[in-house]
């Protein structure tokens, strides 16, 4: 779907899996009944780690002040944002905020501080349940929707700049 449409692959395999699980096609948590999801998860934060090994020391020395500016501009932003949102959408703000952070750690680490925030805070496995079932699919669909749908979109336009 990705060669045949503008739209990128990555994007196409998230709406297409959200679809099939809908109705059914798809096994719901698969990953975790085979006992894969976090070697699998592994695999995807080396695969976001390796776009590092190409930097320095100097060049992170000289970028520490522009991303500390960045952040704190980004979640004060975001803040605004979600408290606004949180009342159009008529949910919590901390659930908004959250779903907005997904935006500055993105995919696989929003699904990592979930699970382990659920686990955290449950007291037992039917609390653990509520929880994710509330919040998970939240801050996943908020984490590919504010990096990866926007990512390609922005990169897509600068791709005709040049």
């Amino acid at each position: 779907m990705g060669k045949v449409t503008p739209v990128n692959g990555a994007i196409w395999a998230l709406v297409l899996s959200v679809a099939f699980t809908y109705i059914g096609f798809l096994d719901q948590n698969a990953l975790t009944r085979a006992g894969s999801f976090w070697i699998t998860t592994f695999a995807l934060m080396m695969f976001v780690f390796d776009g590092l090994k190409n930097c320095t020391p100097d060049m992170l020395s000289s970028l520490i002040v522009p991303m500390i500016i960045l952040v704190v501009v980004a979640v004060v932003g975001m803040a605004v944002f979600a408290y606004v949102i949180s009342k159009l959408m008529k949910v919590s703000f901390p659930l908004a905020f959250a779903n907005g952070l997904t935006a500055l750690y993105g995919f696989p680490a929003d699904a990592l501080l979930t699970e382990m925030t659920c686990s955290t805070l449950a007291a037992n496995s039917e609390e653990r349940g509520y929880l994710m079932a509330n919040i998970f699919p939240s801050m996943i669909v908020g984490g590919f929707t504010s990096v990866t749908i926007t990512s390609v979109m922005i990169a897509g336009y600068f791709a005709t700049l040049f």
